[in-house]
C-alpha cells in the first residue's frame, strides 16, 4: 500500500485542521437513529420513498429496486428468509453462508448507492434543527454535537444548507474545495456505524469478480478516508469499487472492513457520550444486548438522558434498561412519549435552542 503518511504530513491537511478546531467535549449531544430520519418530514414523503425506510421495510424497498442488482436479483429462497426474519437476522444468515458472503461487497456498494439518494427539504426536522443550531453557534456559551446511526446524509446536508460544515474525525480528504469557515460554522457529527459518503479510495479491486472480506479483515491505513460532499460522486465511487465505510446492518454491526476511520468514530462516540451534560436520543431502539458498543457508554455517562419515542414498547425497553443501570426517572432520565415532530419544541428547549 505504499508508505504511510507521517503525522506531520497529516497535520497540514485541511481536514485535520478542522478537526482540531471543534470542541473536544460538548454540553449538548443529539443521538439519532433510523426512527428520527423516517420521521423527519411529512409521512407522505415516506410513502413516496423520499425518506429512508425503517429496518422492517428496508428489504422490501431494496429488493424492489431494479437498479440495485445485488438486492433485486436474490432468489426466492433468500427473499423468504428476509420476509420471515428481521433484516439483521437475514443478514447474519447471508454472512454465514459462503455462497452469499461472496456477494457482500456488492451489497454494501448498493446500500451506499441507495442511501445517497435521500435529500432534505426545508420542511425536514433535521433542516429546522440545523437552522436553530446555526443561530445558536453564533452566540456565546453553547456547544453541541450529534451522533447518527444512519447511513444517509439528511443530517449532514441539512447543516450544510444552513451554512454549517459538519466535521467528522478520521477524514483526510474531501471531493471538493471548502470555503473559509469560522469556528461558529463548525459542528461535529459522529458516525459510529459509518455512512454512505465515506470511502476508502483504492484502485486495486477492479474487474467483475467478487471481493470477499473475512470477519477479521482490516485495511492498514492511518491517513483517514474520503468524505464525499457531492452526492453525484457517491455512485461514481461505488462504480469504481472504492470501499464504503459502513458497518454491516446485522446484529454484530461489525465493520465490513476494520480500519482507522471506523475505529476513530466509535472511540469518538464513546468520548462524546461520556463527557456530555445532556444526551437527547431520538428514534433509537434500545437494543442494548446487541449494540453494546453504544449502550455501554450510555450506561457509564452521568449525562441527563432524554429518550424520545412514541411507541410504548420502546419506552418500556428503555425504562427497564435505565433502571437496571441505576438511573432514576426524573433524576437521570426522562422519556418523551412523542414522535420526533411532536417533540420538536421540547427537543429544542432541552438543548438550549429556544
Amino acid at each position: 500500500m505504499g508508505k504511510l503518511w507521517s503525522n506531520s504530513e497529516i497535520r497540514e491537511l485541511p481536514a485535520y485542521k478542522l478537526q482540531k478546531r471543534i470542541p473536544q467535549t460538548v454540553e449538548y449531544l443529539f443521538f439519532f437513529g433510523a426512527g428520527a430520519s423516517y420521521g423527519s418530514d411529512e409521512s407522505r414523503l415516506a410513502k413516496q420513498g423520499r425518506l429512508p425506510p425503517l429496518g422492517r421495510d428496508l428489504f422490501q424497498t431494496l429488493n424492489a429496486d431494479s437498479e440495485l442488482k445485488s438486492w433485486n436479483k436474490l432468489p426466492q429462497s433468500i427473499v423468504k428468509i428476509f420476509h420471515s426474519s428481521t433484516f439483521e437476522e437475514a443478514m447474519d444468515f447471508l454472512d454465514d453462508s459462503e455462497d452469499w458472503a461472496n456477494e457482500s461487497f456488492k451489497r454494501e456498494l448498493d446500500l451506499a448507492r441507495f442511501f445517497s439518494r435521500f435529500h432534505p427539504q426545508p420542511s425536514n426536522l433535521y433542516w429546522k434543527l440545523a437552522k436553530a443550531v446555526s443561530r445558536r453557534l453564533k452566540g456565546p456559551d453553547w456547544s453541541g454535537a450529534a451522533i447518527t446511526l444512519n447511513y444517509e446524509r439528511l443530517l449532514e446536508e441539512s447543516f450544510i444548507r444552513n451554512r454549517v460544515f459538519t466535521v467528522v474525525k478520521g477524514v483526510t480528504f474531501f471531493d471538493d474545495n471548502l470555503p473559509p469557515l469560522d469556528n461558529n460554522q463548525l459542528f461535529e457529527v459522529c458516525y459510529p456505524h459509518g455512512a454512505c459518503q465515506f470511502f476508502l479510495g483504492q484502485n486495486w479491486f477492479q474487474g467483475a469478480g467478487n471481493i470477499v472480506f473475512g470477519k477479521e479483515a482490516r485495511m492498514r491505513q492511518e491517513a483517514g478516508v474520503n468524505h464525499i460532499l457531492k452526492s453525484d460522486n457517491i455512485p461514481e465511487a461505488c462504480d469504481q469499487r472504492q470501499i464504503p465505510m459502513i458497518c454491516r446492518y446485522q446484529s454484530s454491526k461489525r465493520a465490513s472492513v476494520k480500519n482507522y476511520f471506523i475505529d476513530t468514530q466509535q472511540k469518538r462516540c464513546t468520548e462524546l457520550i461520556i463527557n456530555a451534560k445532556t444526551v437527547t436520543i431520538i428514534g433509537v431502539l434500545c437494543a442494548h444486548k446487541t449494540d453494546r458498543h453504544l449502550w455501554k457508554s450510555l450506561e457509564r455517562t452521568s449525562a441527563f438522558l432524554t429518550y424520545v419515542a412514541p411507541g410504548e414498547d420502546s419506552q418500556e425497553r428503555f425504562r427497564i434498561w435505565a433502571k437496571a443501570n441505576g438511573k432514576i426517572e426524573g433524576v437521570h432520565f426522562q422519556i418523551i412519549p412523542k414522535t420526533y415532530k411532536e417533540a420538536f419544541s421540547i427537543i429544542k428547549e432541552v438543548n438550549g435552542l429556544q
